[in-house]
């Protein structure tokens, strides 16, 4: 059964679409080095909302595990970058110079 294309699920991709070229400068001028996996999740997010559209046109079945599955890839993204920044982070970094002067 094919269910209606919703309006949320296409503000959201084309919310992502402004989205894409913003994260591939990031990517590209490598600014935060520390935030890859923040990144990477974030890319997991806009292609389930891709692929929440798609499933309203071709093999719906297919596309709702392919968006549930890239959610749950996005989630442990989003965890291993949390358990990076406040377990491994470096200690050398700057951020707290500036306040404390």
């Amino acid at each position: 059964m094919i269910e209606a294309l919703q309006f949320n699920e296409v503000f959201n991709l084309v919310s992502d679409v402004f989205c894409i070229p913003i994260l591939i400068l990031i990517f590209s001028l490598r600014e935060l080095p520390r935030y890859w996996l923040f990144l990477t999740a974030l890319g997991c997010v806009i292609l389930s909302h891709l692929f929440t559209v798609i499933e309203s046109f071709w093999y719906p079945e297919y596309f709702d595990i392919a968006e549930h599955f890239m959610l749950l890839i996005a989630g442990v993204f989003f965890f291993m970058g949390i358990v990076k920044y406040f377990f491994f982070s470096c200690d050398n970094d700057n951020d707290n110079d500036s306040i404390n002067n």
